[in-house]
């Protein structure tokens, strides 16, 4: 499990979407991938919903991929869940569990239910605003990647190089 942490517009969302997506087209019986955008209205029942869709029922008691392929769920803004009354982050909370211990326990029936072969891609801006600080028991489960912010002289090139190819594509005489 890996996180992507850095400031907001450095992309951490364009390069790790990017990159797992490259990944499935070049190895695409190996990888599936599934990007979950959170929010602060994010809670359990969301995330739980979620990875119970996106990923199949190999036994009562198993879910996994589809076939004998790994899945990759990028989860995007990974610290805007909005904490409860006693500050833990649900939705995070249930993350942590199926790294923790596997799984998670179906929420009507009362038995475990173990995740296979899935791995978690996060990223996150630095707490503040409407951004939360991810607990460390979550935390200490992820290989922390800091992107940091680009010179200016790199944003330049990257926006003249998208103005271009607008500009080629409307108008190719100017």
């Amino acid at each position: 499990h890996a996180l992507c942490f850095g400031v907001s517009g450095v992309g951490k969302s364009a390069v790790t979407q990017g990159y797992i997506k490259n990944i499935c087209k070049t190895k695409p019986t190996e990888f599936d991938n599934t990007v979950l955008s959170l929010s602060a209205q994010t809670n359990s029942h969301n995330m739980q919903s979620v990875l119970e869709t996106k990923l199949e029922k190999k036994r009562k008691t198993l879910l996994g991929p589809k076939g004998n392929r790994r899945m990759v769920f990028i989860v995007d803004d990974m610290n805007l869940p909005k904490p409860d009354l006693y500050g833990s982050q649900p939705a995070l909370e249930l993350l942590r569990q199926v790294i923790d211990s596997g799984g998670f326990y179906d929420r009507k029936k009362l038995f475990f239910k173990v995740v296979a072969k899935t791995s978690f891609l996060g990223t996150c801006a630095p707490p503040g605003g409407a951004r939360n600080a991810i607990s460390e028991r979550l935390l200490r489960h992820f290989h922390v990647l800091w992107f940091t912010e680009p010179e200016a002289k790199s944003l330049e090139t990257i926006f003249i190089s998208i103005l271009n190819g607008h500009i080629n594509n409307v108008a190719p005489e100017i």
